[in-house]
Parts: structure tokens; sequence; C-alpha cells
């Protein structure tokens, strides 16, 4: 089955105060057209900073599941039909 979306990009910003890699620390997936790629930047500017270059990106749409579940599921709807 086709991917719904182009683009993923997951981010998991559950991180400790100081610089840190590894568990409890920031985490920034990518998949794509091209393959996957998981990065752990050690600071939140260098995570500000990847997020930043995703986003002037104009083929990525960015969708927050909290903020944007209607528009989520109306994708995946029109995907399927």
């Amino acid at each position: 089955m086709p991917a719904v979306f182009d683009h993923y990009v997951i981010v998991d910003w559950s991180a400790a105060a100081r610089p840190k890699t590894g568990r409890d620390s920031i985490w920034i997936c990518h998949r794509g057209p091209h393959g996957e790629i998981c990065e752990n930047p050690p600071t939140r500017h260098l995570a500000k900073r990847q997020l930043t270059w995703f986003r002037r990106d104009h083929e990525i749409r960015w969708l927050h599941p909290e903020n944007q579940r209607q528009e989520i599921i109306e994708s995946i709807q029109r995907f399927f039909h």
C-alpha cells in the first residue's frame, strides 16, 4: 500500500534540560521518498535549526496531531477514496 503522505517528520521533544544525546533527549526522524534518517541533536538550539531547515521545504506540509486532527483524518480519507 502506498504512503498517505510523501514525507513524515516525527519529533520527540522530551529532552533533559542540559545538552545530551541518547535516552531522554531530542530525536528528529524524517522519512521521505529518498529514505529515512533519524538524528539526535545534543541541544535544543541545534534541533530548532534542523526543524527550520525542514520548514523551508515547501513540499513538506506540517500537521500537528492535537491541533489538526480533523485535517489529518480528511487527508487520509481523500487518499483512500
